[in-house]
């Protein structure tokens, strides 16, 4: 009887240490969760957006220029009021920072002239032509069709506006407008492409 109770003690020592051991693993794997779900994030930095830019990461927006994300593939959207709206993915892993240039592109100008100045006509829809744009993106400058008067329109930080059109009841003063942005609309009015 004494080697079955020896037998029996030698099994639960054994079961106790295998209970510890066990206890000892899932105690690791608790931690390395609560770890994980802390620290378990990935970076996202935006770099050289345009000011005024409305980014939105799977609809929501997004306000500043470094974002902690869980790990996965996420829809990116950015806004602005002179670049084409941009739409992409982005792939966040984890613990890892990932430095974000989106390639944006300028705002078709056709699109700019039409919202400001809408229809010179009631029947031709705006087209410009020669444009250049001017101090960041923030001017642009050209002609416009129907008519082929002059045109210059300024962001303003809020909207786009019409800051000269050769046209009743637009500014039409040149000596108002940058001096790089007026000698272009003057040598668009004299025939050359001044720059």
């Amino acid at each position: 009887m004494d080697t079955d109770a020896y037998q029996f003690g030698d099994i639960m020592a054994r079961v106790s240490t295998l209970l510890t051991i066990l206890i000892g693993v899932v105690g690791l794997a608790c931690a390395a969760s609560i770890i994980l779900l802390v620290k378990g994030y990935g970076v996202v930095r935006f770099e050289s957006l345009p000011y005024g830019s409305v980014v939105r990461i799977n609809g929501n927006n997004v306000t500043a220029a470094t974002v902690r994300l869980r790990p996965g593939t996420y829809t990116l959207t950015i806004a602005t009021p002179t670049t084409a709206p941009f739409q992409g993915s982005l792939h966040i892993s984890l613990f890892h920072t990932l430095q974000y240039h989106p390639q944006l592109t300028r705002r078709d100008p056709n699109a700019i002239a039409s919202s400001v100045i809408g229809a010179v006509d009631s029947s031709a829809p705006v087209d410009m032509y020669h444009v250049r744009w001017f101090n960041n993106d923030t001017w642009i400058a050209g002609t416009v069709q129907p008519g082929n008067a002059g045109i210059a329109l300024q962001y303003t930080g809020d909207q786009w506006q019409a800051a000269y059109l050769s046209a009743p009841d637009y500014p039409h003063d040149l000596t108002k407008l940058p001096a790089p942005v007026s000698a272009y609309i003057r040598g668009l009015s004299t025939g050359y492409d001044a720059d």
